[in-house]
């Protein structure tokens, strides 16, 4: 299995749909599908920390969508310094 379909996986046995919507305040609306597919393109090592967090969370029974918010503004961060 692969970084990206660990993470996919994770993501929906906690219910979380790929089209639930992440914003952060004054960011642009994106949803959980568009962040999978933007992962797609991040260094495999990147990949492999954000699977790890992913586990860490889930082993304490912690939300992952706290988590998927915070890589969703580095995203944005991402596309905004490239613009």
């Amino acid at each position: 299995m692969t970084h990206i379909e660990f993470i996919k996986t994770m993501i929906e046995e906690k219910g979380i749909s790929l089209d639930t919507e992440v914003q952060e305040a004054g960011e642009p609306i994106i949803t959980v599908k568009s962040l999978l597919d933007f992962l797609q393109l991040v260094p495999d090592e990147t990949k492999k920390t954000i699977k790890e967090t992913f586990s860490k969370i889930d082993f304490k029974n912690g939300d992952i969508m706290h988590y998927i918010k915070f890589i969703a503004k580095g995203m944005n961060n991402a596309i905004n310094e490239t613009t």
